[in-house]
């Protein structure tokens, strides 16, 4: 029944207008929701991945565009690789989720190009009810954080289930735990783990910065400083570490060239100053210090250990890789010996990557990861203040995401609530490109 209902709204939702399913689409990148009745081999489909395959007019209609932009034919690669690695894999719907996050990614490129390449201005208004989405989700990770009982009984009301997949919370609190249990993390009303919840909340506030730059709207940049604000309440020490390099790499892009030297310098020092600071207060709180050290320490000796197995599996089979389920079968053997959790991920994108689908797929992912820093930078640098702008809003958000989901095993193109802002982060940016390379081109001609 659940498949019937999927296939009717996904082939019915076209009939609405693309510019009010692009409004419908990223504040459903928050809240996902998860109707019951929307079940497919026990399996809950949040109504946000129906809203992406809708945009299936699009993506036959902008099929000639998408097969000119290098990152989606390099998504289609990985796609293709992925599919092939099903012949090793122990488990393939592993391999089905990851295919379908890249396939649902593309539609909804597709969907947001289709509509910057027609009207911008509704993604515009599109993006402003998603930052407002956004808030609601920030004050959800506030509360929780200082309130960390009513966190866990959230968690097992029905209503929980509207917003975090069945399945996820039935796992946690049997053998799916993780960081949840921890009071001093919050993931808000749509994460059980609080470092992906600051993942989220770190890649979309860099998100509104950006957009802020480039539409030079106010509203959107006051949403973008609180949501930075509220980053360090999800309780990730990489997302606190972020916020003050982010920023600093933003402000550096708002002044003028010939004063970057100078911010530059004053930037170093300031950081100097608030290092040395953070040090003389910390030496009346040595036992704070040292419980924060320890802890330090302890994650980076786990990722050591998991990262040498992965070494050591990867000098067994370079090219084909573990399948996936592969790395979830024959690591435990190994973390039992190294006296580290067993049911860990590698916590590194490119390593995943290649255990699940070999080196094709590595080779093909830091492709992508190449191709956009490069190009971001590149738009960073532009004249016009939109394209200078959008430069700037997929530099950061997506070094955002590289950087925090490095560990976080959120891969190349992040979670399910990170996709679709993302593909729509990356349409936007390279439909201005593709307007400028025409302007540019029609000038010389």
């Amino acid at each position: 029944m659940g498949i019937v209902i999927i296939l009717a709204l996904v082939i019915g939702l076209p009939l609405i207008p693309r510019c009010l399913r692009v409004c419908l689409l990223l504040p459903l990148a928050v809240f996902q929701v998860y109707p019951p009745w929307l079940v497919v081999g026990q399996l809950p489909v949040p109504l946000a991945l129906v809203v992406a395959y809708a945009f299936w007019p699009e993506l036959l209609k902008e099929a000639k565009f998408l097969f000119s932009v290098k990152p989606i034919r390099i998504i289609l690669g990985i796609s293709i690789i992925t599919v092939v690695s099903f012949l090793w894999s122990v488990n393939v719907r592993l391999g089905l989720v990851s295919l379908n996050a890249f396939l649902s990614f593309i539609a909804v490129f597709a969907g947001i190009a289709s509509q910057a390449r027609s009207d911008s201005r509704w993604i515009t208004r599109a993006l402003t009810i998603f930052y407002l989405a956004m808030m609601v989700f920030a004050a959800s990770v506030v509360m929780f954080r200082f309130a960390p009982v009513e966190k866990l009984l959230f968690l097992k009301t029905n209503l929980a289930t509207w917003f975090i997949s069945s399945n996820t919370l039935t796992e946690l609190f049997s053998d799916g735990r993780n960081n949840v249990f921890d009071p001093e993390k919050s993931g808000g009303f749509a994460f059980v783990n609080g470092n992906a919840a600051s993942t989220f909340l770190g890649f979309v506030a860099m998100t509104a910065l950006g957009s802020a730059f480039a539409y030079r709207s106010r509203s959107h940049f006051i949403m973008g400083i609180i949501l930075t604000a509220a980053v360090p309440f999800a309780g990730s020490k990489a997302g606190m570490m972020l916020i003050l390099p982010m920023l600093a790499v933003l402000f550096l892009f708002r002044v003028s060239e010939k004063d970057r030297g100078i911010v530059s310098i004053l930037l170093v020092q300031v950081t100097a100053i608030a290092i040395i600071s953070y040090k003389i207060m910390n030496i009346g709180h040595s036992g704070m210090s040292s419980v924060v050290s320890s802890r330090v320490a302890d994650t980076a000796d786990t990722r050591f250990q998991m990262w040498g197995f992965a070494l050591k599996m990867f000098l067994e089979n370079p090219i084909l890789g573990q399948g996936f389920g592969g790395w979830q079968i024959e690591f435990p053997a190994y973390a039992r010996f190294s006296g580290v959790p067993t049911d860990l991920p590698p916590h590194n994108t490119f390593i995943y990557l290649w255990s699940q689908s070999g080196i094709v797929a590595l080779t093909l992912g830091v492709a992508l990861v190449v191709w956009i820093l490069k190009k971001a930078l590149e738009g960073a640098g532009a004249a016009d203040v939109e394209s200078k702008g959008l430069g700037v809003m997929l530099l950061l958000s997506y070094t955002w995401l590289l950087i925090q989901g490095f560990g976080e095993n959120q891969g190349l193109i992040g979670d399910v609530h990170i996709q679709p802002i993302l593909a729509t982060v990356l349409a936007l940016f390279t439909v201005r490109a593709s307007l400028n390379g025409k302007t540019t081109r029609g000038k010389s001609a």
